[in-house]
């Protein structure tokens, strides 16, 4: 399918549309899409983002935990 819009703007629309929560009415309006457009890109740029990062593993292993300050340590006794 033929992108009406450049990939830098159809991000922009995806962190406007998160960030600040903007309808997607609107978002079609500012850039002379359809509403449909918009859901379009919204959803496929959220299952990119998720299909590239999913995989990072954002938890810590337990070698750096016992690693931690002291006062890390302190505050949060249960990590």
């Amino acid at each position: 399918r033929a992108r009406s819009l450049r990939p830098l703007d159809e991000f922009f629309i995806v962190m406007c549309r998160l960030r600040q929560g903007f309808p997607e009415d609107y978002l079609a309006q500012l850039f002379n899409v359809s509403a449909s457009t918009v859901r379009r890109i919204f959803v496929t740029w959220v299952n990119f983002v998720s299909f590239k990062f999913g995989q990072i593993n954002i938890w810590p292993t337990r070698k750096v935990i016992d690693t931690m300050p002291k006062s890390f340590k302190g505050r949060y006794k249960s990590t």
